[in-house]
């Protein structure tokens, strides 16, 4: 039996945390910086903080799922990897759109061909377009693991240092500069890069000076963040500049980088505490039912409480309730026969 890497759930609580800030953090960073000056600035705080959280995610699954040593049988792969994103996507994107449709009333009437077309377009939800992403990375983990499984090291560093480029400083040139010497890397872009690069991290040992820089690379990633993000705002008098936010950002990739070093130098060989643990074995089902709650919650009295706080201490309140509420929701939902299916 394969024995269990610690960190991986302390990351996956943290990443699981920093998520939902993003979406209750999203509420004030869409107004204007000169509306609510201090506002703005603690949200760009936590959104700072969070940005690193969809690159863990996929840095995780692909250091679990890269590592394996079996031999895939598809048929197998298939079941047990692509069901346990395509079952739980198309049932919660119904009772997304079934929600919107009886309970808010944000859709006139329900329409099957209305759903099966906002379904394909990912246009249910908000968050459910990581599901499509993640679905993507298992169905070509097969092709990725040949790779994997019979390149040396340095054949993963050139894979890492192309999609680097292709994924990362294109899209800053093109951002920034409005220039970009796009070759055809088509096959080395986007989240294959985080896949791979979880795996690289995981894998390999690093050296004491590696773990050090993983602190500042975290810390310069979240910095840098927060104040770029300020500054080109300021600059566009007041209208939210979001690039910095962009999971392909230099900074974000800084962070989610540092923060995966940080936590395998500090959490390799401590145990998860209960508490954190239930968010750790709920995290998949928290992700999933979070935004229903936030949608839920609005505008009832504990929100109006929380609400009339500065946002500097709303936000972290909010995001406990809404953690702690989905949280307790995916436990009923786990130990419920055929419904658990939908938490996998």
């Amino acid at each position: 039996m394969k024995e269990r890497i610690l960190y991986f759930d302390w990351l996956r609580v943290y990443a699981t945390i920093m998520v939902v800030t993003i979406h209750v953090a999203a509420n004030y960073i869409g107004i204007n910086y000169l509306e609510g000056k201090t506002a703005w600035i603690s949200a760009n705080f936590y959104e700072s903080l969070a940005r690193s959280s969809v690159p863990l995610f996929v840095m995780i699954s692909g250091a679990l799922l890269l590592s394996s040593k079996q031999e895939i049988n598809y048929p197998q792969f298939l079941k047990k990897r692509v069901s346990k994103i395509l079952i739980p996507l198309v049932a919660w994107s119904f009772i997304y759109y079934c929600y919107q449709v009886f309970v808010r009333k944000w859709i006139e009437e329900f329409s099957f061909t209305e759903f099966i077309t906002k379904f394909l377009n990912a246009d249910i939800s908000v968050h459910f377009w990581f599901m499509y992403m993640i679905l993507g990375l298992y169905l070509t983990t097969p092709i990725i693991k040949v790779f994997i499984q019979n390149a040396r090291r340095k054949d993963i560093e050139y894979f890492l240092l192309l999609w680097f480029y292709a994924s990362v400083i294109v899209k800053f040139m093109k951002y920034h500069f409005d220039l970009a010497f796009n070759v055809e890397l088509f096959h080395v872009t986007n989240y294959i890069g985080y896949f791979v690069l979880g795996y690289y991290l995981a894998t390999f040992p690093m050296n004491v000076w590696w773990t050090r820089i993983g602190y500042a690379m975290a810390l310069l990633g979240f910095s840098s963040t927060f104040f770029l993000t300020h500054y080109f705002t300021v600059a566009q008098e007041g209208v939210p500049q979001l690039f910095w936010y962009e999971y392909h950002a230099p900074s974000v990739l800084l962070a989610a980088a540092g923060v995966f070093l940080v936590f395998k130098h500090l959490f390799a060989k401590r145990k998860i505490g209960p508490v954190l643990n239930v968010a750790n074995k709920l995290s998949f089902g928290i992700y999933l039912l979070h935004i229903l709650v936030m949608f839920s919650l609005m505008n009832t009295r504990l929100m109006r409480i929380v609400d009339a706080q500065h946002p500097l201490l709303a936000i972290p309140a909010e995001v406990f309730i809404v953690i702690v509420i989905s949280a307790a929701i995916s436990y009923v939902i786990s130990k419920i026969p055929v419904v658990k299916n939908l938490i996998p």
